[in-house]
């Protein structure tokens, strides 16, 4: 029961800080300034699916990894971000 509950931790602070950074008025400058700097950094920043797979690796460095590998930890958290965004189409 403890695993389930630290993966769905894992997993709602995945999808929120993502978007956060990546649809919020609250950090809609800096992704303006980011992509005035450097354009493939600003397509990170805007980009959901892209941005989840990052902040699941980050994530998964902060807190204790879901899976012991990092590749897979982002291939979960951008899979589970295009499930939940992809499911009422």
């Amino acid at each position: 029961m403890e695993h389930l509950v630290n993966f769905i931790v894992w997993a709602f602070t995945v999808l929120g800080v993502t978007i956060i950074v990546t649809q919020s008025t609250l950090f809609y400058p800096i992704r303006e300034k980011v992509d005035g700097f450097s354009r493939y950094l600003g397509t990170l920043l805007g980009c959901p699916l892209c941005f989840s797979f990052w902040a699941a690796i980050m994530v998964s460095l902060a807190t204790q990894s879901n899976t012991g590998n990092l590749f897979l930890d982002g291939c979960l958290g951008s899979g589970l971000l295009y499930y939940i965004t992809n499911r009422t189409k």
